[in-house]
């Protein structure tokens, strides 16, 4: 099983600095400490590459029970450390779905790296996303039922 570790800084730090900003309180240094420690552990993700073929659903109940959920790809940094984990020519599947094309953990980013002429509902049926990690990064829409590896996250625990 390959992992690799990316942190997640987009909205993140965002949040962390408001936090800060607004507080009532003056927060002694190691007050400070604690809360950056627990910031830190949180923005550490670990992407996993499952390569037994799963249907999407199997995939994300899966990526659910092992792990926290179906792989979202939030940046072109995160995707081409991801598509480092799929061996060459193979796809995955990853948690966007065609719910207005919404991430299977329910997060928001609004980053898409669709392939030429994806997504194309090709049969009326492709409601799902599979990544071509180890060949060039795109994305296309598929049928849920294909089977394919999977790629799955896991938060860091602290």
């Amino acid at each position: 099983m390959s992992e690799v570790r990316i942190l997640r800084s987009e909205v993140i730090c965002s949040v962390f600095f408001f936090l800060l900003v607004t507080s009532n309180t003056k927060l002694c240094l190691l007050e400070l400490l604690v809360m950056f420690h627990m910031f830190m552990c949180w923005l550490n993700v670990t992407f996993v590459l499952i390569t037994t073929p799963k249907t999407w659903t199997e995939a994300q109940s899966y990526c659910r029970e092992h792990h926290t959920d179906l792989a979202s790809v939030r940046n072109m940094t995160e995707n081409q450390k991801v598509m480092d984990l799929v061996p060459a020519g193979q796809k995955a599947w990853i948690g966007l779905f065609r719910d207005s094309w919404k991430w299977s953990d329910g997060s928001n980013s609004s980053f898409r790296y669709w392939a030429e002429g994806q997504p194309n509902n090709y049969g009326g049926n492709q409601d799902c996303v599979v990544a071509g990690l180890g060949i060039d990064g795109k994305w296309w829409d598929d049928p849920c039922g294909q089977t394919r590896p999977i790629l799955c996250y896991s938060l860091r625990e602290c």
